[in-house]
């Protein structure tokens, strides 16, 4: 039977009723009326195998859908890491973009320093040249205040204050003579003098420049420092960036070999669903003749109603799965469901107890995922319970053998089926 998995309000009941479609659940109650037939013919192996057919197709895309679902999401989880490697790489670049700004401003400052102590070497150059002439000007001065004191030296004796005023023919000569000698003191006393000045200016001069020179080596020095720090730098951020790029493309090439693995699955995927329409559909046909012929041996429609002697528990489990089935839907809805498993029961185209006809492969899908075991240990509601023990004592509110969502009749080439809340029941495949 194809049911409806979820609440009716969901979003998703039009693309899950489509889902059970390819999951093969066209088979409802086939193999319950093969194996059940009170005579077993050709046709009986013919619908078992197209059974089994569909339950291997099955099987073959559950496997190929959690290869796929499993496929996705390395994909995806590929597909993050790429990213994040991604960002990481604009991350590395803008860093390796700022540590090359930096570079550059400290090759500037060292260009600037080199040419600020090339400055300082010249005038330093400047400076001894200087030094050099003032030497040779002291020397000179030197001699000339050798010569003087040679003289002075030779001549003392005329040279004295006395001796001068008394060879003196006249005071005026006598100042004239005294005025000389001042003056010759004078200029050596200047030329010592500016000598002095002239030495202790350069010997400044010097100093500074070389105090200058000093520092602008020190800050070289220190620039340089950085600039190896920085370029250190730069070459493991290069390096890491390298790296990253590596890394990145080989997620890119993984991510292509899992999307190759994708295109793979979703062909197999599709190819095994077109496999099992085809079955199904030969499926219903058989179906749709069996109960054909059933019709016309008993002459109609196959009497499906009265009591049944049920347990307990037959009436906890029925209570249960009308609760998963059609807990969401009307009162009608709800007895309608009770109906069909009832029905199915009496009829001998499905197993004759409650829990063979709940139970049967391929059936209904809340036993199969458990949730029908969830209601019988919360224990059904009391509604339920009232609708299970009432359809077990023979009312029914129609003859159907089997219910599913509008949508997926419809898709099915339903017709003349009785809707009832979001189910669509009917009797027999193809038009009723």
């Amino acid at each position: 039977m194809i049911k409806r998995l979820i609440h009716p309000n969901s979003a998703k009941a039009l693309i899950l009723a489509i889902i059970i479609v390819l999951a093969g659940i066209l088979s409802p109650g086939f193999l319950g009326f093969y194996s059940n037939a009170s005579s077993k013919t050709e046709s009986t192996d013919t619908a078992n195998e197209t059974e089994e057919s569909i339950s291997e197709l099955q099987e073959q895309q559950k496997e190929t859908k959690e290869k796929l679902s499993d496929a996705k999401d390395k994909r995806d989880d590929k597909a993050d890491e790429i990213s994040e490697l991604n960002e990481e790489g604009r991350e590395l670049s803008i860093k390796m973009g700022e540590l090359n700004t930096k570079i550059a401003a400290i090759d500037e400052k060292i260009s600037k320093a080199n040419a600020e102590i090339s400055e300082a070497e010249a005038n330093i150059d400047n400076l001894e040249e200087e030094m050099a002439l003032l030497q040779d000007e002291q020397d000179r001065r030197y001699e000339i205040m050798k010569k003087h004191l040679v003289f002075f030296y030779e001549n003392k004796d005329q040279l004295d204050v006395v001796s001068m005023f008394y060879k003196s023919g006249s005071f005026s000569e006598f100042l004239n003579r005294t005025e000389v000698l001042s003056a010759i003191v004078e200029y050596d006393n200047n030329l010592i003098r500016e000598s002095e000045k002239a030495h202790d200016k350069l010997m400044e001069e010097s100093a500074a420049l070389e105090l200058q020179q000093e520092r602008l080596s020190s800050r070289r020095k220190d620039l340089k420092s950085s600039q190896k720090e920085m370029d250190k730098l730069f070459d493991e951020v290069q390096k890491e960036a390298k790296k990253n790029a590596m890394d990145a493309k080989k997620a890119e090439k993984e991510k292509a070999k899992l999307d190759a693995q994708i295109t793979g699955y979703k062909a197999d995927l599709e190819a095994y669903q077109a496999a099992e329409a085809e079955a199904q559909a030969e499926l219903a046909r058989q179906l749709a003749e069996a109960m054909a012929a059933m019709e016309a041996e008993q002459g109609g429609r196959e009497d499906t109603t009265g009591a049944y002697a049920a347990s307990a528990s037959d009436v906890t489990l029925l209570a249960a799965t009308i609760e998963a089935e059609a807990g969401n839907q009307s009162y009608f809805g709800q007895q309608a469901v009770a109906s069909v498993i009832m029905n199915r029961v009496k009829s001998s185209l499905f197993p004759n107890t409650i829990f063979g006809v709940i139970s049967q492969e391929n059936q209904f899908q809340p036993y199969r995922q458990g949730i029908v075991d969830a209601f019988i240990q919360r224990g059904p509601n009391e509604q339920c319970i009232q609708i299970a023990q009432a359809a077990i004592d023979g009312e029914r509110v129609g003859d159907w053998l089997f219910f599913m969502t509008v949508p997926s009749a419809d898709s099915f080439g339903i017709t003349g089926y009785e809707v009832i809340g979001d189910h669509a029941f009917f009797y027999k495949w193809g038009d009723n």
